[in-house]
């Protein structure tokens, strides 16, 4: 279990598992490069990022890969 604490970018590295980082910014709609900005805690998500409904081009929003 990840601490509730922790920075989001953290969260997010550690609940991606074994996926590879260009799979789950495909998944999300986002920019690989984003992603790892992200999850080395440069940026900060947006709400709609996080919790965008499925669309064309987009299966989830990345707070799928949080509990």
């Amino acid at each position: 279990m990840v601490a509730a604490d922790l920075p989001i970018g953290d969260r997010i590295r550690h609940y991606r598992g074994g996926r590879r980082q260009d799979a789950v910014a495909g998944l999300v709609g986002i920019t690989p490069d984003y992603l790892s900005q992200i999850g080395r805690n440069l940026k900060v998500p947006s709400l709609p990022i996080l919790y965008a409904p499925p669309r064309r081009g987009r299966r989830c929003g990345l707070g799928a890969f949080l509990p």
